[in-house]
C-alpha cells in the first residue's frame, strides 16, 4: 500500500517484477496529483479514491489509470471513525469531558505542527459582554505539539490573556491522541464545528462524523509561530508575489467538494468569520453528505483479499526463477 504518489512509479516497477499487488490510497479528495500521464500496464495495481466524485474520477480515468485500476474505498481514517455513535452516546462523551450537554462543541485546530490561530480572540471579541449562560458553545483549542516551544507560548498566552477575560467556556490544550480527537469530532458534530485548514485527514474525519468545518483562509502573519512557520510564511508570500495561488491546490479541491456537500465554508477575514460562525453555530445535528461515505475499515480488507487472490491465479510470472527476478531488479537500477 502506498499513500504518496511520487513513490508510485518505482513501487509499480518492483511490484510488477515480483507479482505483488499494489494499491495507492489517495489522501485528499483531489486524486489527480501524480507523476504519471499514462496508465500503468501492471494489472495488479489499483488507485483508491475516497469518494466517487465524478469530476475527480474523470481527471484520471483512462489517463492516469484504467477504469479497472480505479476504485473507491471511502475516506482513509482511523477505524474509530467507521464505528457509528448514537446521539445518546455522543452526549455521554460530553459528560466524560465535563461539558454541559446543552453546549455545542467548537474545536479550533492549529494543525499537527501548531501555529498561532486568531480564532480564540475572534470569538472572545464576538461574544464580549455575553453572560456564560447566553453562550451556546464550549471551545476546545488544540495548540499543536506540546514539545514545540511556540506551541507552549501560544497555549500560555491564551491561558493568561484570553481565557480569564471571556465568559466563553474555553479549554486550551496541546494536540490530543487519535482516540480523543475522534471523541471531540463526534461531540462537535451535534451542531458545533471545527475551525482549521482543509487538509485531507481532518476533512476526512469531519466527513465521517458529519462535523461542520470552517476552513481558515486568513493569511498568517510572519510572527504567528516559530522559526519554521516564519520561513514557510515568508516563502508563501514570495510565491504569491510571483503569481502563485495562496492555497495549496488539493486544499482548494477539498474545500470546493465539502462546500458543495454542505459540510464546509471558508473564513477569509474576521468580519467574514463572525458571519459564517454565527450561521453555522445556529445549525443542529450532523451533516449528511450528498456523496456516499464508504466504510474504509470494511472496503480495504475486501480489496486486499481480492487482489491477493487475483495475483495468486495470475500465470504470467509462474515459473520465473529468482535469478530472472534479480536480473530484472538490477536492470531497473533497484
Amino acid at each position: 500500500i502506498s499513500t504518496y504518489s511520487r513513490q508510485n512509479e518505482p513501487l509499480i516497477a518492483v511490484a510488477q517484477m515480483l507479482n505483488i499487488p499494489l494499491t495507492h490510497i489517495c489522501t485528499d479528495v483531489d486524486i489527480s496529483i501524480t507523476s504519471r500521464d499514462t496508465p500503468p500496464t501492471y494489472p495488479h495495481f489499483r488507485m483508491a479514491a475516497a469518494f466517487d466524485e465524478k469530476e475527480q474520477m474523470d481527471k484520471v480515468r483512462g489517463k492516469v489509470v484504467t477504469a479497472e485500476q480505479l476504485t473507491v474505498l471511502g475516506p482513509p481514517t482511523n477505524r474509530l471513525y467507521d464505528k457509528s455513535r448514537t446521539e445518546e452516546e455522543i452526549l455521554a462523551l460530553k459528560d466524560k469531558w465535563k461539558i454541559p450537554r446543552d453546549k455545542k462543541v467548537v474545536i479550533i485546530s492549529s494543525g499537527g505542527n501548531g501555529s498561532i490561530s486568531p480564532y480564540p480572540r475572534f470569538l472572545a471579541e464576538m461574544y464580549k459582554g455575553k453572560r456564560k449562560e447566553e453562550i451556546p458553545f464550549h471551545v476546545i483549542v488544540l495548540c499543536g505539539n506540546e514539545k514545540d516551544r511556540s506551541c507552549l507560548d501560544y497555549l500560555n498566552d491564551l491561558k493568561t490573556n484570553v481565557v480569564p477575560r471571556t465568559n466563553i467556556s474555553m479549554d486550551v490544550r496541546p494536540n490530543v491522541l487519535p482516540d480523543k480527537m475522534e471523541e471531540l469530532m463526534r461531540m462537535a458534530s451535534l451542531g458545533g464545528c471545527i475551525i482549521g485548514k482543509a487538509g485531507g485527514l481532518t476533512s476526512f474525519e469531519a466527513a465521517k462524523c458529519g462535523t461542520r468545518l470552517i476552513v481558515d483562509k486568513i493569511p498568517p502573519t510572519l510572527f504567528s509561530g516559530g522559526f519554521a512557520h516564519f520561513c514557510v510564511t515568508l516563502f508563501s508570500r514570495m510565491l504569491k508575489f510571483l503569481g502563485y495561488a495562496q492555497q495549496m491546490p488539493w486544499e482548494k479541491v477539498n474545500l470546493d467538494f465539502y462546500a458543495k456537500n454542505g459540510l464546509a465554508r471558508e473564513s477569509i477575514s474576521k468580519k467574514n468569520f463572525q458571519k459564517v460562525f454565527a450561521e453555522m453555530i445556529a445549525q443542529s445535528g450532523p451533516v449528511k453528505l450528498q456523496t456516499p461515505v464508504l466504510n474504509f475499515s470494511k472496503t480495504l480488507p475486501r480489496l486486499i483479499r481480492s487482489m491477493q487472490r487475483a495475483a495468486r491465479e495470475d500465470q504470467s510470472l509462474q515459473g520465473r526463477s529468482i535469478t530472472h527476478l534479480a536480473g530484472d531488479l538490477i536492470g531497473a537500477g533497484v
